[in-house]
């Protein structure tokens, strides 16, 4: 599953005031601009990687150096695949530069704590860069302590809060 930057992302190099050469949290309101943010540092990442490379930035979705993934799709993503197919899903998300948009929207269960600890503890022991979008701070996310651990030592201090207004209400 590779999310393809829908239509209104296409283009965006606007990146928010903080080092993306880091891993990230991003927090604040309903509209403020954080999954825009998050697209404007995939789209920026992926040209300068097909640059170093001297590829073509069209390039199929699959090879791009940085997706974005909205965690509820991720998690009905995951709900629906066959038991044998689950491992290999995790090991996917489990690599490469990725930025969970929406952390903390999906519906809460035992579950989905355990496949969301699955995947961040992976990345956490591997060291890779991961951004992360959501409405909630880390301390108010939805998940047991291990997980909220993991996501602060990820991030460390490039922790940010944008306090604008809804930019889809204006």
């Amino acid at each position: 599953m590779y999310m393809e930057a829908p239509q209104r992302y296409k283009g965006i190099s606007d990146e928010p005031p903080f080092d993306r050469n880091e891993s990230f949290y991003l927090h604040g309101s309903t509209g403020t601009g954080k999954t825009y943010y998050a697209w404007g540092i995939t789209n920026n990442y992926n040209a300068e990687d097909f640059e170093k490379r001297g590829k073509p930035y069209d390039l199929p979705i699959r090879h791009v150096g940085c997706r974005v993934i909205n965690v509820p799709e991720l998690v009905m993503e995951y709900r629906i695949l066959p038991f044998e197919d689950k491992r290999a899903f995790i090991q996917e998300w489990s690599r490469g530069h990725v930025i969970f948009d929406d952390l903390g929207a999906e519906k809460q269960t035992e579950f989905i704590q355990e496949f969301i600890y699955s995947i961040l503890n992976t990345r956490w022991e591997r060291q890779l860069w991961t951004g992360f979008t959501s409405n909630l701070s880390i301390g108010n996310l939805p998940y047991g302590d291990r997980i909220k651990s993991r996501i602060a030592g990820m991030v460390e201090k490039n922790i940010h809060k944008l306090e604008t207004k809804d930019r889809r209400l204006k």
